[in-house]
């Protein structure tokens, strides 16, 4: 494996080198995880309602 950490490589091409088991899917997964992170940490009201509107959904869904 490339040791990207001593690369010149963006921050995303090191991302990449590194090995993932799960596939494309695990990557989708995480860049979700991190966007939403990042999300609650520069808007923590927005994210809250987001959270709080997709559970109602979700519940009201599942329910019926």
């Amino acid at each position: 494996m490339a040791d990207a950490t001593r690369s010149m490589f963006p921050g995303d091409m090191q991302h990449a080198t590194e090995g993932r088991a799960g596939g494309p899917l695990a990557g989708v997964v995480d860049e979700t995880l991190e966007s939403w992170r990042r999300l609650a940490r520069e808007r923590p009201m927005t994210a809250a309602l987001w959270a709080l509107g997709i559970g109602i959904v979700l519940g009201w869904r599942l329910r019926g």
